[in-house]
């Protein structure tokens, strides 16, 4: 049976992202593996075979992924700088990731002798925000690696090679600007708002899934979420966007594809922006919002497609997340579940009531919990298989705390008038963790 054409870039989709992982875990010879590259790409231009093709798209991500960890890590000076005192001029190149002990943000040097991403390791209630322009005296050292966690290796994903802890002097030179200021700066204004109107942990969980804020929950709560499989929906994830874009896509289905298509950009941007563009947003919005477009249109072949080729597209700019970033694997995982088993599942359920959606809700939740179950086996020993019950009950109150929590950040300044408009978020927001608390 002949190959479509639409096979045909699956199969080179999927050579691609084999190389990418592949080349994260074997090393080769630079040398010879361009020479192999090069002579197979002749050969199946010469004979036109598609075999040699796939080969070569194989052995071409390895090149380009060994080539790129070896280009910025010659790039680096950094490393060289580590054990003595030095100042440094930067920009925040990152969103802050504010904890309880310390503030962590990324910080990219570029001067004449220090040239480098490091991580910068402060004061919890430091002023830092994306774009500003600093300067700081410290000691750089690099990572180690502990028991359980390779700590070198998960920096490296983002092409970090050293820390900077508790500087001795810091000093904001100029205030960045720019689309993802101003985005941080409604999240800000949108956090600030919730803490004001929802208590606690309320408030961190709608941030969590509302905005992407990281704050630490409770140690008893955190637990609960952990245990019971449900802490993937404290952060903006695949799943949630998934959903969200696929109830807007269902809202909008008889207004034609365009309004789909254009409400369902609107909700990616709208994720993308608030939460600052960072990298596992991006992917999550990226690889959610297009399972979630597929299943309501029902493309899930066209959208698979799509899929292999945003995977592809994340691996040529940063060959790490393919190789090592477990992140992407479940998010991968789960969204290929969605597209591949929730339409079969959805067929089993037709004892579920179809309103609200609330049928595909449960189908989609189903999809992607026994996608990435191997995953989390291999990689953490276990697997809550609680979690697929407790998902499948709490997801469908991920949309509606998402929205409750939205009016909430809207109306939380306002005397009376916050409090009633914050009210639904509460209790929302209360039943999910009670749910937490039960399954946990």
């Amino acid at each position: 049976m002949a190959t479509s054409s639409s096979q045909k870039l699956r199969w080179l989709f999927l050579s691609a992202l084999a190389g990418f992982f592949l080349a994260g875990h074997v090393h080769f010879s630079l040398g010879l593996l361009g020479l192999i590259f090069l002579l197979i790409l002749s050969l199946s231009i010469i004979w036109q075979y598609f075999l040699g093709l796939l080969i070569s798209v194989f052995l071409g991500s390895m090149l380009w992924t060994q080539g790129a960890a070896f280009g910025w890590q010659q790039a680096d000076t950094l490393v060289s700088l580590t054990g003595t005192p030095k100042t440094f001029v930067g920009h925040v190149d990152s969103f802050p990731d504010v904890r309880e002990k310390n503030t962590r943000v990324f910080v990219k040097v570029r001067q004449e002798n220090a040239h480098g991403i490091f991580l910068l390791i402060t004061d919890p209630n430091s002023s830092l925000h994306f774009g500003d322009k600093i300067s700081l005296e410290g000691k750089l050292y690099r990572p180690r690696k502990f028991d359980d966690f390779d700590y070198p290796a998960y920096l490296r994903r983002f092409q970090v090679q050293t820390i900077l802890r508790n500087p001795s002097s810091l000093e904001i030179i100029e205030r960045g600007t720019g689309w993802l200021r101003m985005a941080e700066n409604v999240r800000e204004i949108f956090a600030h708002n919730l803490h004001t109107s929802l208590p606690s942990p309320h408030h961190t969980i709608a941030m969590g899934i509302l905005l992407g804020v990281k704050h630490e929950l409770p140690k008893e709560t955190k637990s609960d979420f952990q245990n019971s499989g449900l802490q993937h929906l404290l952060v903006v994830s695949g799943f949630n966007v998934s959903v969200v874009v696929m109830l807007t896509a269902l809202a909008l289905k008889n207004f034609g594809r365009r309004a789909v298509f254009l409400g369902s950009g609107f909700t990616l941007v709208f994720f993308v922006g608030m939460t600052g563009a960072e990298a596992p947003v991006v992917r999550a919005a990226l690889m959610g919002g297009l399972a979630g477009w597929g299943k309501a249109l029902g493309r899930n072949a066209d959208v698979l497609n799509i899929l292999l080729f945003s995977a592809v597209l994340m691996g040529i700019f940063n060959p790490a997340t393919i190789s090592a970033d477990i992140g992407f694997h479940l998010s991968f995982a789960s969204t290929l579940g969605i597209i591949l088993l929730s339409t079969p599942i959805e067929k089993q359920l037709l004892w579920i009531p179809e309103r609200f959606g609330f049928r595909l809700i449960v189908s989609v939740s189903f999809a992607a919990q026994l996608s990435v179950a191997p995953l989390l086996i291999w990689y953490f020993g276990s697997f809550p298989w609680i979690g697929i019950i407790a998902n499948i009950v709490a997801e469908p109150l991920i949309p509606l705390s998402m929205g409750a929590s939205m009016i909430a950040a809207f109306g939380g300044p306002l005397p009376i008038v916050g409090t009633i408009l914050s009210a639904p978020a509460r209790w929302l927001l209360e039943i999910l963790l009670q749910i937490a608390h039960f399954f946990g």
